[in-house]
């Protein structure tokens, strides 16, 4: 029987848009996409600011730095930042499982910024039991470190977990530990698999 539900964030829970990131800084930072890009793809950075080896501060000296000009901390978060929007069917059957006493647990790689943002913009967030953040606990998706700290929150044995990610590459980082997962495309797809288990009804 189905004891926690463990969500990805990013375009399962909540769309973003990439390519709109990366727009929005080098129009505030006054630079070509293409430095942007080569900055955030970095693993000294991207990686790094994921992981947490980086702060969000030291995100903005890099852009300061990349920019040759002063910029404003809060107006560089918010250009990096404001790019999701909510997936509101899948949002709305977060109730419904906690009704049904399903643990739900969040596992996402992100950063300080991007979850900075989604905390004050989103009220979802109040329905999960556990938090499991890349940049919290040093280890991204599909690394096994952040799967063994992700079943340390389940509280439950990972064959009562069902792992939902929208990357190929981290449902074969859960399955190797043997957690069950459902690779997410869509979402009335996504909900018509869990009524065919039995798990919660999808009004089609």
């Amino acid at each position: 029987m189905l004891q926690t539900l463990i969500f990805d964030l990013g375009n399962v829970l909540i769309f973003f848009d990439h390519s709109k990131m990366v727009r929005q800084l080098a129009a505030f930072c006054g630079i070509q996409q293409e430095e942007v890009k080569n900055l955030l793809d970095d693993k000294k950075t991207g990686l790094a600011y994921e992981k947490g080896a980086i702060s969000s501060r030291d995100l903005f000296q890099l852009f300061c730095i990349k920019s040759s000009r002063t910029l404003d901390f809060q107006g560089l978060m918010h250009a990096g930042a404001s790019i999701f929007s909510p997936n509101d069917l899948l949002l709305s059957y977060l109730p419904r499982f906690k009704e049904k006493k399903i643990r739900l647990l969040l596992l996402s790689n992100t950063c300080e910024m991007h979850f900075d943002y989604v905390l004050k913009n989103f009220s979802f967030l109040s329905y999960f039991d556990s938090l499991v953040l890349s940049y919290k606990v040093g280890s991204v998706k599909p690394e096994e470190a952040i799967y063994k700290e992700a079943l340390r929150e389940a509280r439950c044995p990972k064959e009562a977990c069902l792992f939902v990610d929208d990357m190929p590459e981290n449902i074969r980082g859960a399955e190797k530990l043997g957690i069950p997962s459902h690779h997410f495309k869509e979402t009335t797809s996504f909900l018509e698999a869990l009524t065919h288990q039995g798990i919660v009804h999808h009004d089609a």
